[in-house]
């Protein structure tokens, strides 16, 4: 099936609220599961007044319950054998709130490279964000007060998609750093359990390759460069449209971020981390003693862990491919190949650029609205899925 009417087809069939799903029509099944996330570094957010009223700060955000309590999806193959020793993760971009986007990709992996395909998601997103969060009905009314307590000082580039999380940003900038350490944490404690031979679709020893896409490959390179107890010493990493340093991304769209909260955790993270948070904030023992911390930090700039992080994507470099838009405004191309530029050197296969004769952005790559560029779209799709699941398989 070709991408466009596999997008339709996955989009009216998934769900996550039954245990099993059965794609016929495809040759697939889905398993949800159910996982338990530990909100202890969110416990210290607690510094800011909640408005029992307001649907963004109702609560505090470690009492989030869809947070901590969640499911996500394993897509294999129809009548596959009961256990795996190999299988491919996909993590998702930043401020994603549905899984409609990745399943065709899931789904062709699983087909083009037979292994199963976990879709996990990060913390406060998809599911793990309550439903007021996307909620226009709820949403339009604050963006409305919003425009007019500020007026000429609105942000123009604020949206009701991405209204709920730059306003919990610009609120608290830290909560960028604690809902990525909760879902490092969240990874890393899933692929123990597959590679430990505790989840039940999986035998001891299964090695875990990752297709991380946006915010998604950012957070992977935070966990390779921890790498705790070697869990990812054998993986494969394909990141699309991801893979820079913090300092070289821009978020700022009607689907990521507003400019306002770009700009306060750009100010937060390239100017204040090192000088307030390291030494005195309410992160500085994990920022400073814990791998997850310093892997962090080591992903901000250049000029920080250059020493740790080259090292790290040196012992990665056979094991890595990037894929890159030419026309990509939130992720450029130049900035992956500056993060792999060291690497790079040795295997120059690792960062490849791709570009499409159909409009595309970095938030719609495959956008399968645009239905007058269909057969463009469909090779396109298969060229890129072909690349990665290759590498992959």
């Amino acid at each position: 099936m070709d991408y466009i009417p596999l997008y339709h087809y996955l989009h009216k069939r998934f769900s996550l609220n039954q245990e099993f799903v059965e794609l016929d029509e495809v040759g697939l099944s889905i398993r949800n599961f159910n996982f338990s996330s530990d909100p202890d570094i969110l416990d210290r957010e607690n510094h800011y007044d909640f408005e029992e009223s307001h649907p963004l700060y109702a609560i505090s955000d470690a009492k989030i319950s869809e947070n901590n309590e969640f499911r996500y999806s394993l897509v294999m193959p129809q009548h596959a054998k009961p256990t795996f020793d190999k299988v491919i993760l996909l993590l998702h971009g930043l401020n994603e709130r549905k899984w409609e986007k990745y399943l065709p990709w899931a789904a062709s992996m699983v087909h083009q490279t037979g292994l199963p395909v976990v879709m996990f998601p990060i913390s406060f997103h998809m599911d793990r964000a309550p439903e007021k969060w996307n909620d226009p009905r709820s949403i339009y009314p604050l963006l409305k007060q919003k425009a007019r307590e500020e007026q000429f000082r609105f942000d123009t580039s604020t949206s009701i998609a991405n209204y709920a999380l730059s306003e919990r940003l610009i609120q608290s900038p830290g909560r960028f750093f604690t809902s990525g350490y909760q879902s490092i944490n969240d990874v890393h404690h899933l692929i123990a359990s597959i590679q430990e031979g505790i989840h039940p679709n999986f035998e001891k020893g299964t090695l875990v390759n990752i297709f991380a896409y946006s915010i998604g490959a950012f957070l992977t390179e935070i966990l390779m460069i921890a790498n705790p107890e070697g869990l990812l010493d054998q993986s494969r990493f394909v990141f699309f449209c991801g893979g820079a340093l913090f300092s070289g991304i821009n978020p700022t769209s009607k689907y990521i971020l507003n400019k306002t909260a770009f700009d306060r955790i750009q100010e937060y993270y390239l100017h204040e981390l090192e000088t307030k948070e390291v030494q005195k904030g309410i992160y500085g023992d994990i920022l400073s003693e814990h791998p997850f911390g310093e892997a962090f930090r080591a992903m901000m700039c250049p000029h920080k862990f250059t020493a740790k992080r080259e090292k790290v994507f040196d012992f990665y470099s056979k094991n890595i491919k990037a894929i890159t838009l030419k026309k990509d405004e939130v992720v450029p191309s130049k900035e992956v190949y500056q993060t792999f530029a060291h690497s790079f050197l040795k295997h120059r296969k690792q960062v490849e650029e791709l570009d499409f004769d159909y409009p595309y952005s970095h938030e719609l790559p495959f956008d399968a609205k645009l239905t007058n560029y269909e057969e463009r779209i469909n090779r396109h799709y298969a060229d890129f899925m072909n690349r990665s699941a290759t590498f992959l398989a």
